[in-house]
């Protein structure tokens, strides 16, 4: 079971999974930031059997707020 932080996107069924070195890219859904690079599961970039994860942005919103204002 995979944290409540998290989003499984992507490279599920393709040999298009996120790499090192694409860390902190983002996930972009209707021109928002959704997601954060985090992972892919058997880190390795060509791992069809699993999908992406990403840190779900969404939860630390408030967190980004306060940092954001006190910039």
């Amino acid at each position: 079971m995979l944290p409540e932080n998290v989003i499984c996107a992507g490279g599920y069924g393709t040999d298009k999974g996120f790499c090192q070195g694409d860390s902190g890219g983002p996930l972009v859904c209707n021109g928002k930031a959704a997601g954060v690079v985090s992972y892919n599961w058997g880190k390795n970039c060509r791992y069809p059997n699993r999908p992406n994860v990403y840190t779900d942005v969404s939860k630390y919103l408030p967190w980004i707020r306060k940092i954001m204002k006190d910039c």
